[in-house]
C-alpha cells in the first residue's frame, strides 16, 4: 500500500497562526488547561435568561498590630488592673473607718464596672453618698444643709466627733456622754463647736456642779434644775442658733452664783423672778466673784438704812443692791441721803443712830461710814 503524500494539498489554512486562535481573553486553545478556567468560559455566549451569580466583596484583612502599639495596650491594661486592686485595698480602709463596712460589695462591683476612676474623697463620697447607710451614718449633715449650714464631709464629720469625745472625757463628763457617735449629731446639726462646748463646761456646768450647795439650791430655784440635770442643761440645750443659748445658759450659772452670795452674805432674798432679772443683768456686766462678795457684804451691813423711815423715798431690796453695784443713780443717791440723815441725827443726840452699826454706833454704807 503507498503512502499517499498531503505535502501538495491545499486545506485552507494558509493563512491560519496561532495567533488568529486566540479568544478575547488572549488565551490560545493550545494553552495548558484551556477551557477548563473561568477566564475561557466568559467568552462563550450566555443565555439571556441563565441567571448570573453575583460577586461579594470579601472584606480586607485587618492590618496587624505593631508591637509598640501593642505593647502601650498591655500598659495600660495593667494599669487599671493595678488601680482597681489599690483602690479596693484604699477604699475598703475609709469604709472601716466611716463605720460603713457594709458598702464595700457595692463599692467593689462600682471598681469593677469602672464606674470609680478616682479616689479622691469627692469622687469617692459622691458615689455613694445617696446609700441608705451612709445617710444614716452621717445624719447630722441632712439637718444641717436644711439650717443653711456646709454638709461636711466625712473626715471633717469624724474629726469633729473626736474632738467632741476629747472634750468631755478631758473634762472629767461622765463616760456615758460620749460613748456614743449619735450623741454628738444634735451638736453637728446646731453647728456647735468642740471650743463651745469647753466654755459650757468651764463656766457653766462646772460653775453650778462644783459650787457649794447654796448655788445649787439657787440653780433649782431659779431655774427648776437639779444636780441630776445639770450636765444635760448645760450641754445639750436645744436652740436653734447655740451661739445665743450657750451665753444665755453660762449667764444663768452665774446668776445662781450671784443669788447665793446675795443670801450668804446679804441675807436677801427676792422672788424667783425678780432675783433672776436682777442677777442676770449683774451677770452681763461682769462683775468679778471679789467684787460680788464685797457688794454683798455691804448690804449686809446697811442694818437699819434698809429700813424706810417718815421722809424718805422707799427703796427695794433690788434698789439697794443696784445702789451698792453702782448701776442705778438714784438709788444710790436716796441711800446717800439716808446715810446723812442717820449721820445727822446721830451728832444730834437722837438714839436711834447709836443702836445701830457696827460698834459704837457706826453706820456703814457702800458710799463710806459715820461716826
Amino acid at each position: 500500500m503507498s503512502m499517499i503524500n498531503f505535502d501538495d494539498i491545499d486545506f485552507g489554512f494558509g493563512n491560519l497562526t496561532s495567533d488568529s486562535l486566540r479568544d478575547p481573553q488572549g488565551r490560545s486553545p493550545i494553552d495548558p488547561g484551556y477551557g477548563t478556567d473561568a477566564a475561557t468560559k466568559v467568552s462563550s455566549p450566555v443565555n439571556a435568561t441563565t441567571p448570573t451569580t453575583p460577586t461579594v466583596a470579601t472584606a480586607p484583612a485587618a492590618p496587624a498590630i505593631d508591637p509598640y502599639t501593642q505593647f502601650l495596650q498591655q500598659q495600660t491594661d495593667a494599669q487599671k488592673e493595678q488601680f482597681k486592686a489599690d483602690a479596693r485595698v484604699l477604699l475598703s480602709s475609709k469604709l472601716k473607718d466611716y463605720g460603713l463596712d457594709s458598702l464595700t460589695p457595692f463599692v467593689y462591683q462600682l471598681i469593677g464596672e469602672e464606674k470609680l476612676t478616682n479616689t479622691s474623697d469627692d469622687a469617692f463620697v459622691s458615689l455613694i453618698k445617696d446609700q441608705p447607710e451612709y445617710k444614716t451614718r452621717f445624719s447630722g449633715n441632712a439637718a444641717r444643709v436644711k439650717s443653711g449650714y456646709t454638709e461636711l464631709m466625712p473626715s471633717t464629720y469624724l474629726k469633729l466627733e473626736q474632738s467632741f469625745k476629747d472634750t468631755l472625757k478631758s473634762n472629767g463628763l461622765p463616760e456615758n456622754f460620749y460613748d456614743q457617735n449619735s450623741d454628738f449629731t444634735k451638736w453637728i446639726e446646731g453647728d456647735v463647736s468642740p471650743s463651745e462646748i469647753q466654755q459650757r463646761i468651764e463656766l457653766g456646768y462646772n460653775a453650778v456642779a462644783n459650787a457649794d450647795p447654796e448655788v445649787k439650791r439657787q440653780m433649782k430655784e431659779l431655774y427648776g434644775v437639779s444636780d441630776a440635770d445639770l450636765a444635760a442643761y448645760f450641754l445639750d440645750p436645744t436652740s436653734a442658733k447655740p451661739i445665743i443659748e450657750t451665753k444665755k445658759i453660762i449667764r444663768q450659772a452665774q446668776a445662781a452664783n450671784i443669788a447665793a452670795r446675795a443670801v450668804e452674805q446679804g441675807g436677801v432674798s427676792l422672788a424667783s423672778e425678780e432675783a433672776k432679772t436682777l442677777y442676770e443683768d449683774l451677770a452681763s456686766r461682769g462683775f468679778s466673784p471679789a467684787e460680788i462678795m464685797a457688794a454683798f457684804q455691804d448690804v449686809g451691813k446697811l442694818g437699819e438704812l434698809k429700813t424706810t423711815l417718815s421722809g424718805e423715798t422707799a427703796l427695794s431690796q433690788q434698789d439697794i443692791i443696784k445702789a451698792e453695784f453702782g448701776i442705778d443713780t438714784g438709788s444710790t443717791l436716796e441711800l446717800e441721803k439716808r446715810r446723812r440723815r442717820r449721820v445727822a441725827e446721830f451728832a444730834g443726840g437722837g438714839g436711834f443712830a447709836r443702836t445701830q452699826g457696827e460698834t459704837s454706833g457706826a453706820v456703814t454704807t457702800s458710799v463710806g461710814k459715820a461716826q
